[in-house]
């Protein structure tokens, strides 16, 4: 829903500097920097992440990360509906969530084995990509229903897109806090960071098939998870 209501704001803002077809070739333009601008802190620092989830609790990393996105969500929120909201405040919020996102998905992703372990570590990661392809058909649709009877042109509509993402985060600190166990940090962090990267490009260098799936997922990354744009 954040997601395609940031892409009709800048569609709006768009509007309202220019006129015309330039309008729509200056949002789309808007639109790339935008989903550039978001991914360039997991592309260059996810092995900063990595080496976060190897020294520090998960559960932690993954409740600071996300106290940061209730907080950006909610803070664009405001800035939307009281009528301050910007290109440029679009650019800082994305590069700011993509900031928080190098912390938060390696340590979430990790995070999944210490909670079901490798026996049911298939069906976790095949349950957690169910839900986030579903997300992604019916979050922009509720996200249009929502834009379509608050008003197309009203920005109101796209700050409580902000703000509803904002709330969600609410039930998963209600998740981590429910949780029971030992979610320690499983790596003493003893080892240098520069010693780690050399052992995992080595494993890399050694392991084709795991290779190849990292330069597939990479591919992915870069090539087509940027379609929310053409919604």
């Amino acid at each position: 829903m954040e997601q395609t209501g940031r892409g009709w704001l800048v569609t709006l803002l768009a509007a309202r500097a220019v006129a015309g077809p330039e309008a729509e070739r200056l949002a789309n333009g808007y639109l790339g920097w935008i989903t550039v601008i978001g991914s360039l802190p997991m592309l260059f620092g996810a092995f900063l992440g990595g080496l976060a989830a190897d020294r520090f609790p998960k559960r932690r990393l993954i409740a600071i990360a996300h106290s940061a996105q209730m907080v950006l969500s909610l803070g664009m929120a405001a800035l939307v509906y009281l009528g301050y909201a910007s290109i440029w405040n679009v650019l800082a919020f994305s590069l700011l969530v993509g900031i928080t996102s190098v912390i938060d998905v390696p340590a979430r992703q990790a995070f999944v084995s210490e909670l079901v372990g490798k026996e049911n570590l298939a069906g976790a990661i095949g349950l957690n990509a169910s839900l986030f392809n579903g997300s992604r058909m019916i979050g922009p649709a509720l996200a249009g229903i929502l834009i379509g009877a608050i008003g197309s042109k009203d920005d109101r509509a796209v700050a409580v897109c902000f703000a509803l993402n904002g709330l969600s985060y609410l039930t998963l600190f209600i998740a981590l806090f429910l949780m029971r166990g030992d979610f320690s940090a499983r790596s003493t962090g003893k080892e240098p960071p520069g010693k780690q990267l050399r052992e995992a490009a080595a494993y890399l260098r050694s392991d084709t098939p795991v290779r190849t799936l990292l330069l597939l997922l990479a591919g992915f990354s870069l090539f087509t998870i940027g379609d929310w744009i053409l919604l």
